[in-house]
């Protein structure tokens, strides 16, 4: 990896030193933010300095040093805010793949950043000199989601490390949907490669999608540079709150994957029995990827029946395909779903 100052953007440089010589000058007595000294502990901006006992029970759970962890209001603020630190607008890129989840071309947009993307073959894979041959020495960030969504597969490990190798910008991993792998995550992995940053997320796993709380994983000079900005909108009160408790409670979390697995295998297994089903591609995700004879119809046969899915548009090859990404739901949910399509 370059040298922090090198990769980061220079007014960033300049905030995270601001920010670093001003650490650990704390009061007592709060009288500078023009808050309401009532009603605590809601009358208190939340402040990156208040998040120490949750980066405590993160690192606890995941077996992470807590200096490697910064927390951000989801994985999309989080992947902001690395496009916003590390990449120059109008002059640096981001490598990335396709189909991945869209979100991650937006936000680069957004942040008039240059998003190139490598192809995925018919197997949803690639290798990383096909990735490498995609960068220039302007793209600062490879952007990568294993399991990849919306295909559901795992991205090799082994060409994931050799972009961790040899890259000297950063290789984000957005594991958000890892807990429902059968390998194991890349987390181990961060003590070996500077340049190697994880995205994890409350979201999927340990059910907490309406908190909007994610999880960055990195070097810890990577993480000073992040905190320096995310200290302007930190994660609130009620989050933080309803996260430790997540946390802790790991028994139901675990209890709760164990089901959607079982539930993704047997779902799986039906829709192989469906005649409008051509193929089930394997998957290390919540969800799954199936490719119907008829997409639209399926799609809209579903939709009508109040069920919705993700309709995935795609190309290899230059040939154009549709499929259906499945979110595994409960069981009598999934045996509505089934019951629908086997009616086509």
């Amino acid at each position: 990896m370059r040298p922090i100052n090198e990769l980061a953007r220079p007014n960033i440089i300049k905030i995270a030193s601001s920010y670093r010589d001003n650490e650990g000058k704390r009061c007592n007595i709060l009288l500078d933010r023009n808050e309401n000294p009532y009603n605590r502990p809601y009358n208190r901006y939340p402040d990156v300095s208040d998040i120490k006992e949750i980066k405590k029970e993160i690192a606890h759970y995941r077996h992470i040093d807590p200096l490697s962890i910064c927390v951000g209001n989801g994985c999309t603020e989080l992947t902001d805010l690395l496009l916003r630190c590390f990449c120059k607008s109008g002059k640096d890129n981001v490598v990335s793949i396709r189909p991945t989840w869209e979100t991650y071309k937006q936000l680069a947009v957004m942040n008039d950043v240059e998003y190139r993307e490598v192809l995925l073959d018919e197997k949803f894979e690639t290798t990383a000199e096909k990735i490498i041959e995609a960068c220039d020495e302007n793209t600062k960030i490879i952007l990568l989601c294993s399991p990849n969504n919306p295909t559901g597969n795992r991205l090799d490990d082994n060409e994931l490390m050799t972009l961790a190798d040899i890259f000297d910008g950063l290789v984000v991993v957005d594991e958000s949907y890892a807990d429902f792998a059968r390998r194991k995550t890349l987390r181990p992995k961060l003590n070996e490669y500077k340049g190697l940053v994880i995205l994890d997320t409350m979201s999927t796993s340990m059910a907490g999608a309406g908190i909007r709380f994610g999880m960055v994983y990195a070097d810890k000079e990577i993480i000073s540079v992040l905190e320096a900005v995310s200290k302007y909108f930190p994660v609130n009160v009620l989050t933080k709150g309803f996260a430790i408790e997540t946390l802790r409670d790991q028994f139901e979390t675990e209890k709760r994957i164990n089901t959607i697995l079982a539930e993704r295998e047997r779902v799986m297994e039906a829709f192989t029995q469906l005649p409008c089903c051509k193929k089930v591609f394997p998957s290390e995700a919540n969800f799954f990827l199936a490719n119907m004879d008829d997409t639209e119809t399926a799609y809209c046969r579903l939709k009508k029946n109040g069920i919705a899915v993700k309709r995935i548009d795609n190309t290899i090859e230059g040939q154009k395909q549709q499929f259906l990404r499945i979110t595994i739901g409960t069981k009598i949910e999934n045996n509505q779903l089934l019951a629908v399509l086997r009616q086509m």
